[in-house]
Formats: C-alpha cells, sequence, structure tokens
C-alpha cells in the first residue's frame, strides 16, 4: 500500500510537470494578418514562452491537411516571437489552421481566401483601442463580441494606437486576450499610432505584415489587393521623416501604375490630415502630415482616406488642394434641431458622395474608451491650420463625438462603398451614421 502510494505520488509529479511544460509551450497572442495577395496567402503571428522553438503552421481544407510552414522565430527576453507566411492557396477557400507544434498547439481558426474576381466584399473598420490598463480587457472583449455577433466580414483594419504604450508587454496581452476568438477568425490589417510606437518595435514583434524595407522597420506600410480595390496601409508617424515621404510617394505611384483597372483607391493611417477634433486641429504634427501627403493623394486620385488619432466622427469633403468639389455631395439630411454639441456639432447625417473629382477622409472615432470633443464649428481652423480658412466649410457630413465606442462596417461593390458606423450600447451595436460614396 505504502509503495502503491508513493508510486502515485511520483506518476502524478511527472503528469504535473509535463502538463506544465506544454503549458509553457502553448501559443498565445495568435493572429492573421493580410500578406501580399490575399487571393493565396496568409501570414501569422504568435508568441511562446521564452527558449520554446520549433514550432509550425498547419493548413487544412476540408479536415485534410495541405500544408505545413515552419515558422521563423526570434528570441527576447521572457517570449519568443513566430512568424509564418503561407502561399499557394486556393483563391476563394475556407482553410482551418493552427499554430505550434505536437502537444502545444492553438486553438483551431478558419479563414477564407480572397476571391480574384471583382466580387463585393466587406470589413470592419477601428481605430484607437489603447488600453491603458488591463482591466479594459473586459471593455474590449464585449466591444468586439457586440461587432462580430451582428457582422460577417472578410477582414478588420484598424488604424492605431492599439494600446496606450507599445513598450508594455501586458498591454498587448490585455488586447489580445480580449480578441483572441476573433483573431482566429478574421484575417487582422493594421496599422501602428504614435502610442504603439513606444518601446521597442513591440507592433512589428506582435504582427506579420509585408515590411517596407529600412524606411519603415516596424511593419506598418503595405499594401493589398482585395475585390475591386486597392488599399495602402502607411506610417503616419513617419510625419516627419523626409526619406520615408519620399519612397512612400515613389511605391504608391508604381503601385498605382501597375494596377490601373481597379476601380477603387484606399489609404488608410493613424495621425490625421483633416479632422474636426479640437486637440488635432491644434496639432502642428497634423499640420505637418497634411502638407507632406495630401498633394501625394490628390496626384494620385485616391478615393477615400481612413484615419485615427482624433477620437471623434468626422465626414469631410471630397477635397482636392484643401478645397471642396462643387456638386459632389448630395443626400445629407440636415436639422437645426439636431444639433447637440458634442453628439452632433453641425446637425448633419448621412449623405452620398462623388469622389470622382476629390478624396473623402473619414474618422470614426474610437473603439476604446477615451472620447475627444470635437472644435466647435466657429473657432475653426485650429491653430496649425490658419492656411485653410474655409476649414469648416469641407466638414460635408456629420461632425460628432458618440461618446460610446465606434466601429464601422464597410461593404465594397464596384458600384459603391456603403459605410456603416455603430456605436455600442450596453454590449450591442446601435446605429449612429451611414454614408455613400460613388465616383461616377
Amino acid at each position: 500500500m505504502v509503495h502503491y502510494l508513493i508510486k502515485r505520488i511520483f506518476f502524478g509529479a511527472i503528469t504535473l510537470c509535463i502538463g506544465a511544460f506544454v503549458f509553457a509551450q502553448t501559443p498565445y497572442n495568435v493572429v492573421m494578418n493580410i500578406y501580399g495577395d490575399p487571393t493565396t496567402q496568409m501570414a501569422f503571428n504568435w508568441f511562446t514562452d521564452e527558449g520554446v522553438a520549433g514550432g509550425e503552421v498547419i493548413i487544412m481544407k476540408d479536415t485534410q491537411v495541405v500544408q505545413r510552414v515552419k515558422a521563423i522565430t526570434f528570441k527576447y527576453p521572457g517570449y519568443t516571437v513566430n512568424k509564418a507566411v503561407v502561399k499557394n492557396l486556393e483563391p476563394g477557400t475556407i482553410y482551418s489552421f493552427k499554430v505550434g507544434k505536437e502537444n502545444a498547439w492553438s486553438d483551431e481558426g478558419t479563414f477564407t481566401t480572397a476571391k480574384r474576381d471583382k466580387t463585393p466584399f466587406s470589413f470592419i473598420y477601428t481605430t484607437d483601442q489603447q488600453p491603458n490598463f488591463p482591466e479594459l480587457q473586459e471593455i474590449l472583449q464585449t466591444n468586439s463580441r457586440a461587432v462580430f455577433s451582428k457582422n460577417t466580414v472578410d477582414f478588420w483594419i484598424d488604424c492605431g494606437d492599439l494600446v496606450h504604450h507599445g513598450g508594455e508587454l501586458n498591454l498587448w496581452n490585455t488586447l489580445f486576450n480580449a480578441h483572441q476568438d476573433k483573431f482566429l477568425k478574421t484575417p487582422f490589417a493594421p496599422v501602428q499610432g504614435n502610442h504603439d510606437e513606444k518601446g521597442k518595435m513591440q507592433f512589428g514583434r506582435h504582427f506579420n505584415t509585408e515590411k517596407f524595407g529600412v524606411a519603415d522597420k516596424s511593419g506598418s506600410t503595405y499594401t493589398y489587393i482585395y475585390g475591386d480595390a486597392q488599399f495602402f496601409a502607411i506610417n503616419g508617424e513617419k510625419c516627419n521623416n523626409a526619406v520615408y515621404i519620399g519612397k512612400v510617394k515613389k511605391w504608391m505611384k508604381a503601385q498605382i501604375k501597375a494596377n490601373p483597372a481597379l476601380k477603387w483607391r484606399m489609404v488608410y493611417f493613424h495621425k490625421n490630415v483633416y479632422t474636426g477634433a479640437k486637440d488635432e486641429q491644434n496639432s502642428k504634427l497634423c499640420a505637418v502630415w497634411f502638407k507632406a501627403i495630401t498633394p501625394l493623394f490628390d496626384a494620385l486620385n485616391i478615393d477615400i482616406v481612413f484615419q485615427g488619432h482624433s477620437h471623434v466622427y468626422d465626414v469631410i469633403g471630397p477635397v482636392k488642394k484643401a478645397q471642396l468639389i462643387p456638386e459632389s455631395v448630395s443626400n445629407v439630411k440636415q436639422n437645426q434641431e439636431l444639433i447637440n454639441f458634442p453628439k452632433n456639432v453641425n446637425g448633419k447625417s448621412g449623405g452620398i458622395f462623388n469622389v470622382k473629382e476629390g478624396t473623402l477622409y473619414f474618422t470614426n472615432g474610437t473603439f476604446g474608451n477615451a472620447f475627444f470633443n470635437p472644435l466647435p464649428l466657429e473657432k475653426m481652423p485650429g491653430k496649425h491650420f490658419p492656411f485653410i480658412p474655409h476649414y469648416a466649410s469641407l466638414i460635408t457630413g456629420k461632425l460628432a463625438q458618440a461618446g460610446n465606442p465606434t466601429y464601422s462596417h464597410i461593404s465594397v461593390s464596384t458600384e459603391s462603398v456603403l459605410i456603416t458606423t455603430y456605436e455600442i450600447v450596453n454590449g450591442n451595436s446601435v446605429f449612429f451614421d451611414e454614408i455613400t460614396i460613388i465616383k461616377n
């Protein structure tokens, strides 16, 4: 009996140690990223504990393994970063996947590659999640549950400030813990914001996007084509970097020249170039970024620019050379009785915006819990925008602060782009505004 008990204790201890060892190897902070051609490729990024290497991603189709791709690993104090890019996938096909290694796999995820034709598609746009303490995890988790319980989309873009301080690993863990189940089912295509830049390149460690070269090592500059649209993710935090801006201009021109038949050209970044926000109207860096990059958008006929940073909702343009395009806006509802600062500063909502001759600039607020106020119309332009004395007239749609987390569901077809924005109230998606973008 004594021997039996000793054996039970011994084998129990061994089992416990093995279990702990397996747990230490289990992947965490797992994410899929758009990388290059989304019809045939998908990128994966995940963390394991320090010293744990040798992982891979397994791709399955109808439960059959079709690819195994070994990860490239990067070792840091306390953890290991694993990156893998899967190529030669079939367009328009559902796959499942898992990352890790034997006895230490992640939960299974799924994705669908893009179709090769110009089939309509949809995506989610968020910005400024910015958790500044781990307790915000529950709020962010509630927000993403509200988004994906209502919407089925092809991918998810984010315009930066994913965390409040990019050098604090616990805040990145907070972000991933909040959205891990969604990241296993929705390809994520983010850019970094000014808060993400703090620290040692944490943005690039957590995501696996195409690298732009020495001009931007963060992984916040890349492009991809989806349906009838080309997307450009660029790094607005390099607004003072002439080398970066010069390389981006050359790169974007070449990309657009190589894809002349596409209907839509969309750009997204963090720091605003146009905004109705009080603080950013008075931001010198936003004015610097405006002067550096908007002439390029004018020259390349960019249709839509998605922004972050300001934490307000605003619809600006279509504009070219800081001038509103005549007769480009219709069907905007305006009622003086609806003016309610800050929830609806100008009493406007809805509208159809024709971007044939200009660019629409759009910011949808914040997906987190930091809410800033717009600048009253009579106080525009702000301190650093005196060169646009007619600034208030460029805000052609709603200017507002919802006072709740917001996100946009965006449907894209060859004919139009429909942007429907919701605020999240008590864990539910509540309609906030809807605009339609055409080009004819």
